[in-house]
């Protein structure tokens, strides 16, 4: 069966809407995840600690 510029039409009219449902609801854990298991290791990816305030109580 070929695909018609109508058939394709119908195709794409299916296709974004679940894929934008997709998005929606994959886009945070999937961005949570490679900030998990992407990020460098080493001291370099854990930001400096604050300096010292000193405080005259």
């Amino acid at each position: 069966m070929p695909l018609t510029p109508r058939r394709f039409l119908q195709l794409t009219a299916l296709l974004l809407p679940a894929c934008l449902l997709l998005i929606l609801f994959l886009d945070q854990p999937l961005a949570l995840f490679l900030h998990q298991h992407c990020a460098p290791s080493g001291p370099s990816s854990k930001p400096s600690p604050a300096a010292p305030t000193t405080s005259t109580t």
